[in-house]
């Protein structure tokens, strides 16, 4: 990887591709456990990326402006950014915590090209801030300037272009709020407890093609110190309650590869536990050959 930068901070354990380049006048910050995948390039004043981040292949920061004097780009924890995102940072741009973003995602800052003398429109420039827990999914586009509130969707291939509040889905070309205050609205009990059940049918069948086959159940507990809803994870000798509530409060530091392909597996399905380390999945046995 080539990094060119005023100031280098990684301060724990992350995976970066051999390929990664990163040419940065300020300072890089890069948190534990986020995985940058190949192709990936920056060229800004700064870059945070912060703990548990995931950037796919092809990810890009930078184009036109990138060399200026606001070109700072923040992202923050557990963010997904997927395959052929562009993230232009003529001006700042935040990137909340718990946000993903899709394949071919742009996000621009700054975009004219034909003659203001002759009347056409001028430089359109400015921030582009993304509040935390929002899903851009593929091929949207942010333009210059928009704020986008807390706990938001937009729909696939939506042209944002104006500012969107929080809780909303939105989605067009160009986006128009649909629903208000949509999100978040926590699941009830029984509502969780049949998605839990749902998701332990289908691993017991994905950890038989992978060769094993754990016992995993959906259960609540309403007289705990935490009453809410878990699932039961047991194969040989280890027996895990990951607390679909709380996730935070179940401990998978040190658990089998076993163990950490069903957290992987509940990542997928929208329940993700960040405090087992790098997510790791098992091949299935048609595939371990």
């Amino acid at each position: 990887m080539s990094i060119a930068a005023g100031e280098i901070i990684v301060p724990g354990p992350v995976k970066i591709s051999d390929d990664a380049e990163m040419w940065v006048s300020d300072k890089v910050e890069i948190g534990p456990y986020t995985v940058i995948k190949k192709g990936f390039k920056a060229t800004c004043c700064s870059l945070h990326i912060g703990e548990h981040c995931y950037i796919h292949d092809n990810v890009e920061i930078g184009f036109g402006g990138c060399m200026g004097p606001n070109a700072d780009v923040y992202i923050g924890n557990y963010v997904g950014i997927f395959q052929g995102t562009h993230i232009n940072c003529a001006e700042q741009v935040h990137i909340g915590d718990y946000v993903g973003i899709g394949q071919e995602v742009k996000i621009w800052t700054h975009g004219t090209w034909l003659p203001v003398a002759e009347g056409f429109p001028p430089q359109q420039q400015g921030s582009v801030w993304v509040g935390d827990k929002v899903w851009l999914p593929a091929r949207c586009q942010v333009l210059a300037g928009v704020i986008i509130g807390d706990n938001v969707v937009v729909g696939i291939n939506s042209l944002v272009n104006k500012n969107l509040p929080g809780g909303c889905f939105a989605a067009g070309m160009p986006a128009k709020v649909l629903k208000e205050n949509a999100y978040p609205k926590p699941l009830d009990g029984p509502t969780l407890l049949r998605v839990a059940a749902e998701l332990c049918a289908e691993y017991k069948i994905i950890a038989h093609d992978k060769g094993f086959d754990p016992h995993v159940a959906a259960k609540t507990n309403v007289n705990g110190i935490h009453p809410g809803v878990y699932i039961w994870f047991e194969y040989q000798d280890e027996f895990i309650e990951f607390d679909l509530r709380r996730p935070e409060l179940t401990n998978l530091h040190g658990v089998s590869e076993y163990a950490q392909d069903f957290r992987d597996f509940l990542r997928r399905n929208g329940f993700k536990f960040y405090n087992g380390g790098f997510f790791r999945s098992m091949l299935p046995l048609r595939f371990s050959t």
